[in-house]
């Protein structure tokens, strides 16, 4: 086995965070939305906490 090494990062499979849907795009534009969404309503509470 002499001149084989093993490459860095090739061992372990590639993860995807959200298992493969049909509608995999749906699923990450909700999350996407959702996460937006919660970051607007932070920012406005903390906006009219401060007033």
């Amino acid at each position: 086995m002499a001149g084989k090494r093993k490459r860095k990062g090739a061992a372990e499979p590639s993860k995807k965070d959200v298992s493969p849907e049909p509608k995999d795009n749906v699923v990450a534009w909700r999350h996407f939305f959702n996460a937006n969404y919660k970051a607007l309503r932070a920012v406005e509470k903390e906006l009219t906490e401060k007033e």
